[in-house]
């Protein structure tokens, strides 16, 4: 099973106002962690709410990205058959295609710590930002400041900790990042 993206949502103006957090649906799975553009109201829902369908972001990202963000519920899926809770790694969570998960909007400061698994590529200490990739849902690692569009720097190589047992650490490595409009 590959390890799928963790984040945790150091300061984000989106943990303090609702209308930042949107009701989202993909036809891929995203990892928390992922970032895309909000588009139509998704049809063929059961519920009433307004559930938006996702896209990959713009590689030069002036859009206005949003980020996926779910609390981890690992799920064990059997043929059509879904078993919660009885997964504990966090690291084995995604939102599945089909699924309804949140994403919040990004703004200007953001802070998040995001583990490596979210990000593509190999970090160095060159490695000062994290941009979005054309057509695709996660960060790219890069020793170049973006010239136009948003994008994250990278404030710190850090970690985050998860419950594991004998002989792992619990910890997994992560980046603490800014978000920058």
């Amino acid at each position: 099973m590959a390890n799928h993206a963790i984040l945790i949502q150091s300061d984000v103006l989106a943990k303090d106002n609702d209308s930042l957090n949107k009701n989202v649906v993909a036809t891929v799975d995203i990892d928390n962690g992922f970032i895309f553009n909000i588009g139509a109201i998704a049809t063929g829902r059961m519920k009433d709410e307004e559930v938006y369908t996702v896209s990959a972001p713009l590689a030069d990202g002036t859009d206005k990205l949003y980020m996926a963000y779910e609390p981890e519920l690992p799920q064990l899926r059997i043929g059509d058959e879904i078993f919660k809770g009885v997964d504990i790694n966090v690291k084995n969570f995604t939102n599945y295609a089909g699924d309804e998960f949140t994403g919040f909007k990004l703004t200007d400061g953001d802070l998040i710590r995001i583990s490596l698994d979210g990000i593509e590529g190999t970090y160095n200490d060159t490695m000062k930002y994290a941009i979005p990739q054309a057509g695709k849902y996660n960060l790219a690692f890069s020793a170049d400041k973006p010239v136009t569009g948003s994008y994250f720097e990278v404030l710190k190589k850090t970690f985050i900790s998860i419950g594991a047992s004998f002989p792992s650490t619990g910890r997994v490595d992560a980046f603490k990042l800014r978000f920058v409009a």
